[in-house]
């Protein structure tokens, strides 16, 4: 069994299997353009980091696939398939293209509040994401979840405006924070990569990610620092934006 989810410049994701159970597997591209031996080296440095990172975040406490196994010969990761799930960009679009949105209010709370702590546990560890966007935070509910749209986890959840877990998955870009200053910075551009992504599905959501930055902000080591760093990222980001 192999179904291709997404492919890129780097590698291709699909389902497959690991020891017969479903699972996701994460294929990085042998690069031809450079010499075998650099793209061999290159390519496992980065799988053992995206690896390590992924057991990282785990003892930090955030929600991450289980990872399966490491092929460094085949450039494949081996990870858990998370049943009955979507990507938190399917459902923000959802909730903004309503006339309404106060229907989803508690929605709406209970996941700035996971992800201003999911994003604290993050960088309190030192840890960065580097890709950190709506389509790679992810919403699970439970499996044993009563319902006839069991196999449609988006409609359950705006159904019932309500989820059990939020997951993170591809630590593809991740590191780790080598120094306060550096990573400050760093921590800084992840927050403003998550605002502009989120922002995209409506500009209302806007205070969906201004909510989850008041929790972030009062429990990440160094949070108010980092959240100013992340107001000056951002006029520069504006800035740019204006005069190319």
């Amino acid at each position: 069994m192999s179904i291709l989810l997404s492919q890129g410049a780097e590698g291709k994701i699909f389902i497959g299997e690991f020891l017969s159970k479903k699972c996701v597997v994460k294929e990085r591209f042998v690069k031809k353009y450079r010499i075998k031996e650099l793209d061999q080296k290159l390519t496992k440095n980065r799988m053992l980091n995206e690896s390590k990172n992924i057991a990282r975040a785990s003892k930090l406490g955030i929600n991450v696939p289980t990872l399966y196994f490491v092929d460094l010969i085949e450039r494949k990761i081996y990870m858990e398939y998370l049943e009955n799930s979507c990507q938190l960009k399917v459902i923000l679009q959802a909730i903004y293209s309503q006339n309404d949105i106060t229907q989803y209010n508690s929605l709406i709370d209970k996941i700035s509040n996971d992800l201003g702590n999911m994003i604290s546990n993050l960088h309190s560890g030192d840890l960065v994401h580097g890709d950190l966007t709506p389509s790679n935070i992810i919403l699970k509910i439970k499996e044993d979840t009563n319902s006839e749209l069991l196999n449609n986890a988006k409609e359950i959840i705006l159904q019932n405006k309500n989820y059990d877990y939020m997951y993170l998955i591809d630590f593809g870009l991740s590191s780790v924070a080598l120094s306060t200053t550096s990573g400050i910075e760093d921590k800084a551009v992840d927050l403003y990569v998550l605002k502009r992504a989120i922002i995209s599905s409506n500009p209302k959501s806007e205070e969906l990610f201004e909510k989850a930055m008041d929790i972030y902000q009062k429990k990440c080591k160094n949070g108010k620092e980092i959240i100013e760093r992340y107001k000056k990222v951002e006029m520069r980001g504006r800035k740019k934006l204006c005069f190319g």
